[in-house]
This record gives structure tokens, C-alpha cells and sequence, in this order.
């Protein structure tokens, strides 16, 4: 579980730095981000061997993409953003904030949770997308990481 290791190492690096909270949120965005609490990750790398991983803890989010060649990590980049949630939306919208400044990048998108399955679809320009389907959008389908006891 190399790759587990190395998540839960990045992450916790990540969160280290703390920083300024969110206000806080309405009852049901809480309890939607107590939901996305914890890893989600790839399956098994992609053909190009990248994985692509995230953790929600305290209304930011960590994500990690990494590509892996004989379980090892070759390149890989980390970023951490500020969540924000419209669960009254259809679909759910969650927006992704990191920077500040010229430095500020915003990410767009809309998501679905199922059971242990989380997708989250991003749009690649200044739009949201709309559909789960949405073409020029990037798909992510994590799967929640069982903690170990």
C-alpha cells in the first residue's frame, strides 16, 4: 500500500499549514462535506500510469496526481483548495478555490456522490458544466479509501 502511504504523507503535509477558515456552512452543506470526509482515489492507474487522488478535511480539499511506474511515483503535483458546496443545486455544485490575487485559480464543477463512488466534473474554461456527461470537462470517479484499523 505504497501508494496509500504516500497519499495520507501529501495530504497531511498540505493540511499542516491550516489557514483562514470558510464561514460556516448551512446544516446540509455540513453534513454533505462530513460525507466527502476522508481519501477518494483512482482504481488501478490509468494507461498512462497517472492516479489521481483527493482528500476533503475542514472544507478544503487536497489533490494529488501522480504517475507511478512499477508502484514507484515518477512526477507528481499536489494542490490544496477551499471548498464551496451548492448541494441545493441539480446537480450538486462544488467550486474549488486556491491563490490569491493574480495567483487565484478557481475550478467549476458539479459532482455526485454514490455510495462509495464519488465523480466530480470540472470545466476546463470559465463555465460550469452542466451535465455529468459534459464534453471538454475533466471526469474524475474516485473511490472512497478504506481507513486502516
Amino acid at each position: 500500500m505504497r501508494f496509500q502511504s504516500l497519499l495520507i504523507a501529501v495530504f497531511a503535509a498540505g493540511f499542516a499549514g491550516g489557514g483562514a477558515s470558510c464561514a460556516e456552512p448551512d446544516e446540509k452543506t455540513a453534513k454533505e462535506l462530513k460525507l466527502l470526509e476522508g481519501v477518494w482515489a483512482d482504481e488501478p492507474p490509468k494507461g498512462d500510469g497517472r492516479r489521481n487522488a483527493v482528500q476533503f478535511k475542514d472544507g478544503k480539499m487536497g489533490w494529488q496526481s501522480t504517475r507511478y511506474k512499477d508502484g514507484e511515483p515518477l512526477i507528481g503535483h499536489s494542490k490544496v483548495y477551499e471548498v464551496r458546496l451548492d448541494v441545493t443545486a441539480k446537480p450538486k455544485e462544488i467550486t474549488l478555490t486556491r491563490g490569491e490575487k493574480d495567483d487565484k485559480e478557481t475550478r467549476l464543477g458539479i459532482y455526485e456522490v454514490d455510495g462509495d463512488t464519488l465523480k466530480i466534473v470540472l470545466g476546463t474554461g470559465k463555465d460550469r458544466p452542466k451535465k455529468m456527461d459534459a464534453k471538454d470537462a475533466q471526469l474524475l470517479t474516485l473511490k472512497k479509501v478504506k481507513p486502516k484499523e
